[in-house]
């Protein structure tokens, strides 16, 4: 329920339910009702335009079995304003809360995507050196270079290996 009233948007002062279940400022119905009435019997909701009664029959008038059904058509309620209003300030810190927490879910995805983009770089670079490397140890064994000149190249590749955080260039060809 909203705690303010329809009519004057200020928080209830008086808080009084037509029979249709609107709730508004006594005030406000009382100087609706006057601005509206045409029999002085009768007014239309300011919201749904449903009819209701103003007076309600004298119970002098009426036989005393039927008093507990003559209740008046505008009917004083209670509101804890307090409460709503703390109602209101938790739901304010919840929806700073989420908001705050979408902020940092995109700057999170946006480090993630930057960090991920740098490492695959990284990596295409340490597969690009492995592929010069096997093309070197390659051409070194077809042109039948001495033994120390392939263990070299194996070195290498052994450090290169080594030196890589990611898994071995082997695997990932």
């Amino acid at each position: 329920m909203a705690c303010e009233c329809a009519i004057c948007l200020f928080e209830y002062q008086d808080p009084v339910s037509l029979p249709c279940g609107h709730v508004y400022c006594s005030r406000c119905v009382s100087d609706h009702i006057s601005k509206t009435t045409t029999d002085g019997f009768t007014a239309l909701c300011p919201t749904c335009r449903k009819l209701f009664h103003i007076v309600a029959p004298s119970l002098q008038t009426l036989a005393s079995p039927f008093h507990r059904y003559i209740m008046p058509s505008v009917r004083r309620i209670y509101i804890d304003t307090e409460h709503m209003r703390t109602l209101k300030e938790k739901a304010q810190a919840l929806e700073a809360q989420v908001h705050q927490l979408k902020k940092d879910k995109k700057r999170v995805m946006k480090e993630q995507n930057k960090r991920l983009k740098e490492e695959s770089e990284e990596l295409e670079r340490y597969k690009s050196k492995y592929q010069k490397l096997k093309e070197t140890k390659t051409q070194a064994s077809g042109t039948k270079r001495s033994s120390g000149s392939c263990s070299t190249m194996d070195a290498q590749l052994s450090r290169l290996e080594k030196s890589s955080r990611f898994s071995s260039p082997k695997r990932l060809l």
